[in-house]
C-alpha cells in the first residue's frame, strides 16, 4: 500500500496526483484537518477578493462559485480512485515535503507544527471533525486513521496505538468507537531527508516487500 501523510499541500500534492494518474497507481492519503481548512479558507478569502475587484466590470462568469482548495483536493483524490483517510495529529513538529522544482528530480521540506492532541475529548472532537470534512469532500466515509507511531518502532500491532506524543490510546478509542483501522507505515520513504527523487525512490524499493 502506497501512503501520503499530512497533506494536502497546494504545490505537491497535485503533482502527486498527476504522476499518480499517469501511472495508474492508486494509494492512501491520510490528510490533515487543519490543512484543508486552512487551503480552504486561504482560497475561500482569495476568491472573494478577486470578485470584489472585478464587480464594477463584467459579470460574465460570475457563476463560478466559491472555492475551497483543501476539499477539491480531497474530492479529486477520490475521484481518481484512491482513499482519503485522517491524520491523527501529534505534539512534534512534521516535516513535509514541497516541491522546489519537480523538474529537477528535488525536493525541500518545510516544517508545519501539528496541534497537540493528547486528551480522549480532543480526539473524539478531532475524529468527528475529520471524519465529516472527508465526507463532505469525497461523498465517502474514511474507514481509516494513522497516528504517530510505525510498525517497524511499535512492539504491538497495527490495531494498536501509535506512540510518540499525542494521539496514544486516546486515538484508538476513539477510532474503534467509528470502527476504523489505525494503518501504520513499514516503509519511511525519507522524504523530508533526503534531496534527490532517484534517491528517496531507492530507500523506499529497497524495502519494499510483497503484500
Amino acid at each position: 500500500m502506497l501512503t501520503f501523510d499530512d497533506g494536502p499541500d497546494e504545490l505537491v500534492t497535485p503533482l502527486i496526483l498527476d504522476v499518480l494518474l499517469q501511472l495508474k497507481a492508486r494509494a492512501t492519503f491520510f490528510v490533515s484537518m487543519q490543512k484543508v481548512e486552512s487551503l480552504d479558507r486561504s482560497s475561500s478569502s482569495s476568491s472573494s477578493r478577486s470578485s470584489s475587484s472585478s464587480s464594477s466590470s463584467s459579470s460574465i462568469g460570475s457563476g463560478s462559485g466559491s472555492s475551497k482548495a483543501g476539499s477539491d483536493l480531497l474530492a479529486r483524490m477520490a475521484r481518481e480512485g484512491h482513499d482519503v483517510a485522517i491524520r491523527v495529529p501529534t505534539s512534534s513538529s512534521s516535516a513535509t515535503t514541497t516541491a522546489a522544482a519537480a523538474s529537477a528530480g528535488t525536493t525541500t521540506t518545510t516544517t508545519t507544527t501539528i496541534a497537540t492532541v493528547s486528551s480522549l475529548s480532543s480526539i473524539d472532537t478531532h475524529f468527528n471533525s475529520s471524519f465529516h470534512m472527508i465526507a463532505s469532500a469525497t461523498g465517502k466515509q474514511p474507514v481509516a486513521y494513522r497516528s504517530s507511531s510505525s510498525l517497524s518502532s511499535s512492539s504491538s500491532s497495527s490495531s494498536s496505538g501509535g506512540g510518540g506524543g499525542g494521539g496514544g490510546e486516546a486515538a484508538v478509542t476513539a477510532a474503534a468507537a467509528a470502527s476504523m483501522r489505525n494503518v501504520q507505515w513499514s516503509v519511511d520513504s525519507k522524504d523530508g531527508q533526503i534531496k534527490v527523487a532517484a534517491d528517496v525512490a531507492q530507500n523506499v524499493l529497497a524495502k519494499a516487500k510483497p503484500g
